[in-house]
C-alpha cells in the first residue's frame, strides 16, 4: 500500500499506481498489458488534471477492495468527469461502496474546480444506483448500447443537497468519511435501505 490519501470508517485510499498490478490481475482477471495501460492513464489523468483514481484496501486486513475514481468520459459531445467504483463483491453488503464512494465525491470536489460528477450506470448493477443515489446524484437520463440500457447519474457541486452533505469537506488535514465528521456532514448511511426498485 502507498501512502494513504484517504481514510474511511473501514477502508485506506491511496492513488492507483503500477504496485497495485498484482492485486488487479488477481481481481479483474484481465490481460496484464491492458491493466497496465489502465493504471498508466489513471497516473497520466491525475498528473495533468488532478483527477484521481484510488485504490481501496481493508483497515483490518490490508486486503485489496478494488479501486473508486475519476475518468473522463465524452457524453452528448461533452466531456464529462465520471466516479466509478468496483468493489469485491463481498464488501459491498456491509455498504462499504457507499462510505468509499461518499469520501472520493467530497475529495474530488474539494481538491479540484469541476462542477459535477456523473456516473454511467447500466440498468443490470441496481446496487451501484443504489451507492449513486446515496451520495446524492440523481439520474439525468438514460441511452441505449445495443439492447443494453444505461442511466446517467449527475452530482453538482451547486445543488441543495450537494451542499447539505458536504459540510466542510475535511476534517483537520485529513479527509475521512462523514461518520467520522460527526454534525459536519451527515452520515449517508443513516436511514439507508436496500434493495431499491430498478428504474424503467
Amino acid at each position: 500500500m502507498n501512502k494513504i490519501i484517504i481514510e474511511t470508517d473501514r477502508a485506506f485510499l491511496s492513488y492507483m499506481d503500477l504496485s497495485d498490478l498484482d492485486s488487479m490481475i488477481n481481481m479483474f482477471q484481465m490481460d496484464k498489458k491492458e491493466l497496465l495501460k489502465i493504471i498508466q492513464e489513471n497516473i497520466d489523468l491525475h498528473e495533468k488534471k488532478g483527477l484521481s483514481t484510488f485504490s481501496l484496501f481493508d483497515k483490518k486486513s490490508g486486503h485489496y477492495l478494488g479501486y473508486c475514481g475519476c475518468s473522463e468520459i465524452e457524453l452528448k459531445e461533452n466531456i464529462e468527469t465520471q466516479l466509478s467504483w468496483s468493489i469485491y463483491k463481498e464488501y459491498k453488503e456491509d455498504n462499504i461502496d457507499i462510505e468509499i464512494a461518499f469520501a472520493v465525491r467530497n475529495f474530488i470536489f474539494k481538491h479540484t474546480n469541476i462542477q459535477s460528477l456523473v456516473s454511467v450506470i447500466s440498468l443490470k448493477d441496481p446496487q451501484k444506483m443504489n451507492v449513486a443515489e446515496a451520495i446524492d446524484m440523481e439520474n439525468d437520463y438514460s441511452f441505449l448500447v445495443g439492447f443494453q440500457k444505461y442511466f446517467v447519474y449527475i452530482v453538482n457541486r451547486d445543488s441543495k443537497k450537494f451542499k447539505a452533505s458536504f459540510g466542510d469537506g475535511e476534517s483537520n488535514s485529513q479527509l475521512t468519511s462523514s461518520i467520522q465528521r460527526g454534525e459536519n456532514s451527515p452520515n449517508p448511511l443513516k436511514n439507508f435501505k436496500r434493495p431499491r426498485p430498478t428504474p424503467k
